[in-house]
């Protein structure tokens, strides 16, 4: 029975702290390592793009086919600029 709450407990802990997760951090970061390519960290990201018409553009020019998927969902990208950039 313990162990059981203990479950539960651990699945909602990381149910709640995930739902709290930015699309950058949920969609972004997320598809990146599952392709074994990992995301920049903000900082870097804010670095690299200086802003977020810069990194809007880059999303949608990137050639690399893992980008495929948020090519056509524009407003993944447009939230994640909103996140990084704020």
């Amino acid at each position: 029975m313990i162990k059981k709450l203990v479950v539960f407990f651990a699945v909602l802990f990381f149910a709640a702290a995930s739902s709290y997760a930015g699309t950058f951090e949920s969609k972004c970061i997320a598809c990146h390592n599952a392709a074994g390519k990992p995301a920049l960290s903000r900082d870097a990201m804010i670095k690299k793009f200086k802003t977020a018409d810069a990194f809007i553009k880059a999303s949608k020019e990137n050639t690399n086919p893992m980008m495929n998927a948020v090519k056509n969902d524009p407003d993944s990208i447009n939230k994640s600029a909103a996140e990084l950039f704020k």
